[in-house]
């Protein structure tokens, strides 16, 4: 059967209803009833409530029983007015499941329970209480600023509540109640007001202020209890516990700060200090868990930083940073030569000479180049690149003019001179190679050919001695070239210093086979 009210609805009535704005089947709730409105934010038993006359009382589970629950979302909470869709009123960061209770305010009063946000540990109540005017038996949390039912009392004269009542230590981190005792409150229905008859088996200092009627018919009880330990930095810790002394190596510091509880604080200030180089920043405040970082650099002289985190009520610890000297900056520089000039039909290949750089990992290196060459990355005579993660660093050069140039590499203070050149002519007619090229099985000897007699050569077959290979790994290779009577670069490789010939033929009769020879050189690496 489907109940739907307007504004003017029967007295004494509370509806839960499947569907969103009073829609699908609705379930009458009378007062000391329960059930389960979500059992997660996916999944609703009710969306909407309709009332009068009535309240529901709505809360999460509590389950002192079980070491591991969150409460971080726990809700506890009156409904007094109609509510088209409750997937609105409790999103899905609440805590689930979500229950309801009936209650009729003129059967009983709901009878709160308040903890100030900065209650020190103990800091958790759950109540256990029979609901006054009915048989119902439920379990409620009081957690610091965030008030629970303590209990319900029937509004009838000497009616009394006992609520049995498990403390415990509330983690604001992670929502976790480590219980840790138990006490008991008597709650009584005595000449139109609640009346608190006894507390008793809870920690000392603790007290509960007579209850206070609010303008909504229920009734609150203030706990106070305990004085906040003072806050301390618990641990300090350095991640990396050394840094260069180049301006950019940094450590991070990071500072617990906890309760006399042993609980994390969140909102406090930590101060930072060193002995040597600089914190940024000098002031942060502490997250959720209870910790607040800073960052340690140095560029000035090496030694070791004492750095120090204090609270301003005199908490203090230190942590040690070593700070070394940067290591020298290692820089081996290999030029290939004798690469042809990127003008006339080559220039569709852009021959280079190449630039072999082998250092320190993660080294930004400046390269200049004299006379008319220019490197192929940039078009210019200068450029950059960081060596990789194995010290390894390649750069490719062009020129015009046949010249012997200079290659400059430069990291840090360390500067590197090394000197190649460009082949005006080739004693092989169109036979070009780098030559002295490292042999490290990296850095390409690149072998030179072009049509020069326009014999309508589209392929040539070069076949290499030797250890040398083509980048599949094999030593004879057919290569297209860029175009009928066009040119081809084909690179070589080579992890032996030797001394290899290659030999080139081309698929047209009018030339016979040609060979040269490519030097690969030994080169001392990072």
């Amino acid at each position: 059967m489907n109940f739907h009210f307007s504004s003017q609805q029967a007295a004494g009535s509370l509806i839960f209803y499947t569907g969103k704005n009073y829609a699908g089947p609705g379930t009458p709730v009378v007062h000391g009833a329960t059930g389960q409105i979500a059992a997660n934010s996916a999944s609703w038993n009710y969306q909407s409530v309709a009332m009068s006359g009535m309240q529901s009382f709505v809360f999460s589970s509590v389950n002192t029983g079980d070491a591991s629950v969150n409460y971080l979302g726990h809700i506890e909470d009156i409904i007094s007015v109609n509510i088209s869709d409750l997937t609105q009123l409790y999103p899905s960061s609440d805590q689930f499941p979500l229950n309801y209770l009936g209650l009729d305010p003129t059967t009983a009063a709901l009878v709160w329970l308040e903890m100030d946000a900065g209650q020190p540990a103990p800091n958790a109540v759950a109540s256990t209480a029979q609901v006054g005017g009915s048989t119902t038996n439920i379990t409620t949390l009081t957690l610091p600023g965030r008030p629970g039912a303590l209990g319900i009392v029937a509004r009838a004269e000497g009616s009394a509540v006992v609520a049995n009542c498990r403390y415990g230590d509330y983690n604001t981190s992670d929502g976790i109640v480590t219980w840790n005792g138990t006490g008991t409150v008597v709650l009584e229905y005595l000449g139109g007001t609640v009346t608190l008859i006894s507390a008793t088996g809870f920690p000392t200092g603790w007290s509960f202020s007579n209850p206070q009627m609010q303008g909504d018919g229920s009734w609150v009880i203030k706990l106070a209890g305990g004085i906040p330990d003072s806050n301390i930095i618990t641990t300090i810790t350095a991640n990396p516990g050394s840094i260069i002394d180049d301006g950019v190596s940094a450590s991070v510091i990071t500072a617990t700060v906890e309760n006399g509880s042993g609980q994390p604080v969140a909102g406090v200030t930590v101060n930072w200090s060193t002995t040597l180089g600089s914190v940024t920043p000098l002031s942060s405040l502490t997250g959720a868990d209870g910790t607040a970082t800073t960052s340690l650099t140095d560029n000035g002289v090496p030694g070791t930083a004492t750095v120090t985190a204090s609270l301003d009520n005199g908490s203090s610890k230190s942590v040690q940073v070593a700070v070394t000297e940067p290591a020298p900056t290692v820089l081996h520089v290999y030029c290939s030569t004798g690469a042809p000039l990127n003008t006339g039909m080559l220039a569709a290949v852009q021959p280079t000479n190449k630039v072999a750089l082998y250092g320190t990992p993660g080294t930004m290196v400046t390269l200049s180049v004299t006379g008319s060459a220019k490197f192929k990355s940039t078009n210019s005579s200068s450029a950059t690149l960081t060596l990789a993660s194995d010290g390894y660093g390649l750069a490719e050069v062009f020129n015009t003019l046949s010249e012997n140039v200079t290659v400059t590499a430069t990291a840090s203070a360390t500067s590197v001179n090394a000197t190649m050149s460009f082949a005006g002519t080739s004693d092989k007619g169109a036979v070009y190679v780098n030559t002295m090229t490292p042999a490290d099985n990296h850095t390409p000897g690149t072998f030179y050919w072009w049509d020069y007699e326009a014999a309508g050569v589209t392929a040539v077959t070069l076949s290499l001695t030797g250890s040398a290979h083509f980048a599949d790994g094999t030593q004879t290779g057919i290569f297209s070239l860029n175009a009928k009577n066009g040119a081809v670069a084909i690179n070589v490789f080579d992890a032996a210093a030797e001394t290899v010939i290659a030999t080139l033929t081309p698929d047209s009769p009018y030339y016979v086979p040609s060979s040269e020879n490519m030097a690969f050189i030994s080169y001392q690496p990072v």
